[in-house]
């Protein structure tokens, strides 16, 4: 069976896995988005198809090199097939990692139930499938990371604080520990007014966390949820089979 190359090209890195038969064989981070290391890797791992998910204006060079190299090669796009309904809440610019994401954990949920999917990376979205597998369509938010950068840079005075990893009080005393509960109890109270609204409209659903801080959400986060680190990486693997 063949070796597949799944990339998810984010805003600040890209993420790469090789599959094979369904088993996630090799993982890889990239700081750069410069074609020859990620070839070279895909060399060594005798990958024989690529399938891409990419938010990055800037991986045009990237993209290109990857066609050229693999004979089956796919970049997920709205156009792509699904497994799922996607009702007429898909969007020409809705973002392929948010598709793979629900690609993913469409496979993951028991039919005849619906599922939130977070992706908390550089921007928080959220997408929802009903228990009908029909897209119903999301939302974006800022990450921890913006907020973080947000408070500091667009203040004179306040400081970029850290987030730790366990609960925070919402009434905080000092500088540092009120710009942490002020990050924290938005980021909890927006996650937990859309569970509450999506639940009172659909009744109950799964949640999966994915992205860079699923785990720091978790921790937060006190309705029951499943992080799965490579969810958008399992969901461009499936898609290719969809689009084969």
């Amino acid at each position: 069976m063949r070796k597949v190359l799944t990339l998810d090209i984010g805003n600040s890195r890209t993420k790469a896995a090789i599959w094979q038969q369904g088993a996630l064989l090799y993982a890889n981070t990239f700081e750069t988005l410069a074609p020859e290391p990620i070839a070279a890797w895909a060399g060594e791992a005798q990958a024989e198809a690529c399938v891409v998910s990419s938010v990055s204006a800037q991986a045009d060079r990237l993209i290109g090199h990857l066609r050229e190299h693999f004979a089956v090669f796919h970049l997920l796009t709205p156009a792509s097939r699904v497994p799922f309904d996607k009702g007429d809440a898909f969007y020409p610019t809705l973002g392929s990692d948010r598709i793979a994401a629900l690609v993913a954990a469409f496979s993951h949920t028991p039919r005849e139930k619906a599922v939130l999917v977070v992706d908390a990376g550089t921007a928080l979205t959220y997408d929802f499938i009903d228990a009908a597998g029909r897209y119903r369509g999301g939302m974006i938010a800022p990450g921890i990371e913006m907020r973080r950068q947000a408070l500091h840079t667009f203040t004179s005075r306040l400081p970029l604080v850290d987030i730790p990893s366990v609960p925070i009080s919402p009434l905080a005393v000092g500088t540092e520990p009120c710009l942490q509960a002020g990050i924290v109890t938005g980021l909890v109270g927006e996650m937990d007014y859309l569970y509450r609204s999506l639940r009172q409209r659909f009744g109950e659903f799964s949640v999966l966390l994915t992205g860079g801080d699923a785990f720091s959400l978790s921790n937060f986060y006190l309705c029951e949820n499943f992080v799965l680190p490579n969810l958008v990486l399992e969901g461009l693997y499936e898609v290719l089979d969809c689009n084969l």
